[in-house]
């Protein structure tokens, strides 16, 4: 049970790192689009 929690967290963890980076993307791309 404790493993399935383990794992758990690190999808978590994973996916607000590729949600930052991903908005950290589209700001960038934003930003070069409105120059």
């Amino acid at each position: 049970m404790i493993e399935i929690v383990k794992d758990y967290n690190m999808m978590r963890e994973i996916r607000e790192m590729t949600r930052e980076s991903v908005i950290e993307d589209i700001e960038e791309r934003i930003g070069i689009n409105n120059q």
